[in-house]
Protein backbone atom coordinates (compact mmCIF):
# COMPACT_ATOMS: atom_id res chain seq x y z
CA UNK A 1 0.00 0.00 0.00
CA UNK A 2 1.49 3.37 -1.01
CA UNK A 3 2.26 5.90 1.68
CA UNK A 4 0.26 9.18 1.62
CA UNK A 5 3.34 11.24 0.74
CA UNK A 6 4.05 8.96 -2.25
CA UNK A 7 0.54 9.54 -3.58
CA UNK A 8 0.89 13.31 -3.14
CA UNK A 9 4.23 13.49 -4.96
CA UNK A 10 2.92 11.35 -7.84
CA UNK A 11 -0.14 13.60 -8.11
CA UNK A 12 1.99 16.76 -8.17
CA UNK A 13 4.12 15.35 -11.00
CA UNK A 14 1.16 15.93 -13.36
CA UNK A 15 1.26 19.61 -14.52
CA UNK A 16 -2.53 20.03 -14.61
CA UNK A 17 -3.05 18.61 -11.13
CA UNK A 18 -0.12 20.63 -9.81
CA UNK A 19 -1.63 23.85 -11.23
CA UNK A 20 -4.98 23.08 -9.59
CA UNK A 21 -3.25 22.35 -6.28
CA UNK A 22 -1.22 25.58 -6.44
CA UNK A 23 -4.33 27.63 -7.26
CA UNK A 24 -6.24 26.10 -4.35
CA UNK A 25 -3.34 26.86 -2.02
CA UNK A 26 -3.11 30.43 -3.28
CA UNK A 27 -6.82 31.31 -3.63
CA UNK A 28 -8.52 28.98 -1.15
CA UNK A 29 -11.64 26.91 -1.75
CA UNK A 30 -13.25 27.08 -5.19
CA UNK A 31 -16.78 26.30 -6.35
CA UNK A 32 -17.28 23.87 -9.22
CA UNK A 33 -20.43 23.93 -11.34
CA UNK A 34 -21.74 21.80 -14.18
CA UNK A 35 -23.97 22.86 -17.02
Amino acid sequence: MPQPHEILFKMLADPTRRAIFERLCRDGDQTVATQ
